[in-house]
């Protein structure tokens, strides 16, 4: 079933970029591109992996509490261990900054807290009750600095306290035992109003941006186990159109990502692409979700 969009309204501010080095982990990293049109990139680029990022951390969380931390959207588990058990609400924090069961930082690229809460319908199989399909509206909230950085060049963008996003979240499931399972799951991510405010930083020069963006990203994801082997399978669609600022002189950039490794960009009128997510990071050195 599905839920009627939850608008979403976005303030981000004061740093840049999403994959999130923020643990100040350091690496080798791609030579920087230092053309105009390529610092639009970063930027844009920073702009609107922290609304993917955002959005993809929460749907995670939801997947893997109801199925004992066994699914993710682009991860999972070849067994599972207890029934998948899915609410029609609830709230949680995603911490940033905690460490998993071998010790290392869970999400070594941000740091912060965001809050989640989730409201819909959960409707289960009849008479089996193995599996069923939810929707929810999603609102994620954040009462903390949320930093998130690229891993490919250490921009970093920061979702500041008070801001929120919001968006639709559909899963269908069938579990037949512990190595027999599916878990399809599909969300909308929506920017139609020009409401999500973003501040980028580059590290190269130092320069701090602000950025609009309006558009949406839809994401489909399915895991699947059979007698013990697992297969998984995660796309995205978006179209985001932004508008990068400093100095009193703006750029415009447009993201168009019919499927995953597909990405066209329009960088003041000029075309650029398409390129795949391998292309993205060796050309400009950004990391696209």
């Amino acid at each position: 079933m599905s839920s009627s969009p939850v608008r979403a309204s976005l303030v981000l501010a004061s740093a840049a970029m999403l994959a999130i080095a923020g643990c100040g982990k350091s690496e080798s990293k791609p030579a920087p591109v230092s053309t105009p049109a390529s610092a639009s990139v970063k930027e844009s680029s920073a702009a609107v992996s922290s609304v993917a990022q955002s959005a993809k951390a929460a749907t995670d969380a939801i997947l893997a509490g109801a199925t004992g931390s066994a699914v993710t959207t682009n991860a999972a588990r070849a067994e599972t261990a207890a029934p998948f058990s899915f609410a029609a609400t609830g709230d949680f924090d995603v911490n940033f900054d905690v460490r998993n069961a071998q010790g290392k930082d869970a999400f070594p690229n941000a740091t912060g807290i965001m809050h989640v809460h989730y409201d819909g319908s959960v409707v289960g199989s009849v008479p089996s009750g193995t599996g069923g399909v939810a929707g929810w509206n999603v609102a994620v909230t954040f009462p903390v600095d949320v930093v998130y950085t690229d891993p490919a060049n250490n921009n970093v963008s920061t979702i500041v306290a008070g801001s929120n996003i919001g968006y639709t979240l559909n899963v269908s499931w069938n579990r037949v035992d512990d190595q027999n399972w599916n878990v399809q799951t599909a969300y909308d991510v929506p920017a139609n109003t020009g409401n999500i405010d973003i501040s980028t930083k580059l590290v190269a020069n130092g320069e701090t941006t602000t950025a609009r963006v309006i558009g949406n990203q839809h994401i489909d994801a399915s895991a699947t186990a059979v007698g013990g082997s697992v297969i998984v399978t995660y796309a995205v669609q978006e179209h985001w159109d932004t508008t990068v600022a400093k100095g009193g002189a703006s750029q415009r950039v447009i993201w168009d990502r019919p499927s995953t490794d597909a990405i066209t960009l329009t960088v003041n009128g000029t075309v650029l692409g398409p390129f795949t997510r391998a292309q993205m990071l060796s050309q400009y050195a950004v990391v696209v979700f």
